[in-house]
């Protein structure tokens, strides 16, 4: 029952002028009501809020102004979306930004009239839970090898029409139609100075071997779809991508082969059993030694999988066995 509703009722019963008694019942009860209707609208006020991390006005001061960018405008009001609305905005890719504990969308469109020819930019601002989050859905839209803007003060990457930035807690992508990748690199560097901080990369990555490493394919695996995203080989249940593990990824050239640096809660017991098992379904001359399973694919190149503690590795794809060996070693800090 509404306020509205609940005052109408009030206002019946007195016409009918029901004992004292139980209309001051009756007024308490429905002073009670609007009280706690009050308090849930409040409540769920305040959990939007807890959810996007900072004030959706803060947020929107993320915002390049119109007077800061050229002859740029606003075209339309700015929308907002939080973790349930996020399906309808990117229906089909709103899982993964949830599987990276997304929070909150800050989205405007800008114009400008260019001799009769409207030009546009869209800037999306994504919240994350933390700055590992943020950089997490970074990683998973980049390939590796991309060009990257010196004059956008964050970790980046940059197409003729599309640029991606993290900072702190933000992921944020901005497209261009119509309009030259200059503008848009000097608009995606005014959103960046709005942002106080800096891009965090996580420190583990470091452990991972530089040589022939391809600039720009570190990535921080969280949840299912990054993982099978990554390697048809982490689709299987058993590593617990839909629990706690969570994995970091480099690519190396030639042959863009992975190494892969997995971290669990609890290692199962049987992981060299499931495994094995499972590098036999899809690969040849599958071999354990002590904690090492090795195998071939059809033309080759080696792939291999070893374990430590709470942490084990992934390098696949290599065409040749000591250099995998030495991914492997470097990574898990394993006696050479």
């Amino acid at each position: 029952m509404s306020c509205k509703e609940a005052a109408e009722k009030k206002e019946f019963l007195m016409s009918k002028r029901s004992s004292s008694r139980l209309l001051l019942w009756l007024t308490a009860l429905l002073t009670l009501i609007c009280i706690i209707q009050a308090k849930n609208e409040s409540k769920n006020l305040a959990v939007f809020s807890k959810n996007s991390q900072i004030p959706i006005e803060a947020q929107e001061q993320l915002l390049p102004k119109s007077d800061e960018f050229q002859e740029w405008q606003l075209k339309e009001k700015v929308s907002h979306y939080n973790q349930e609305s996020l399906y309808g905005y990117i229906n089909g890719g709103a899982e993964i930004f949830l599987q990276y504990d997304f929070k909150h969308l800050t989205q405007a469109i800008y114009s400008r009239n260019v001799q009769g020819s409207e030009q546009e930019i869209i800037i999306e601002i994504y919240t994350m839970a933390t700055p590992l989050d943020a950089f997490g859905i970074f990683s998973v839209n980049r390939s590796g090898g991309e060009q990257v803007s010196q004059k956008i003060d964050a970790l980046n990457w940059i197409s003729p029409s599309q640029i991606n930035f993290v900072k702190e807690l933000y992921y944020v992508n901005v497209l261009g139609f119509d309009c030259g990748l200059e503008e848009l690199e000097v608009f995606a560097s005014i959103a960046a100075d709005k942002i106080l901080g800096e891009s965090v990369t996580p420190t583990v990555l470091n452990r991972f071997p530089d040589e022939n490493r391809i600039p720009g394919s570190e990535k921080y695996i969280k949840g299912p779809l990054a993982a099978v995203g990554e390697s048809v080989l982490l689709q299987a249940e058993f590593w617990g991508f839909d629990q706690k593990t969570h994995a970091y990824a480099c690519r190396y050239q030639p042959h863009n082969s992975r190494a892969i640096l997995l971290q669990f809660e609890i290692i199962p017991d049987t992981i060299g059993q499931k495994v094995e098992a499972f590098f036999k379904e899809f690969l040849e001359e599958v071999e354990t030694t002590e904690s090492e399973i090795k195998g071939k694919n059809a033309v080759g190149r080696f792939f291999i999988f070893n374990y430590s503690k709470k942490e084990a590795g992934l390098i696949l794809g290599v065409e040749s066995l000591e250099s995998a060996r030495f991914r492997m070693q470097t990574l898990l800090g394993l006696d050479k």
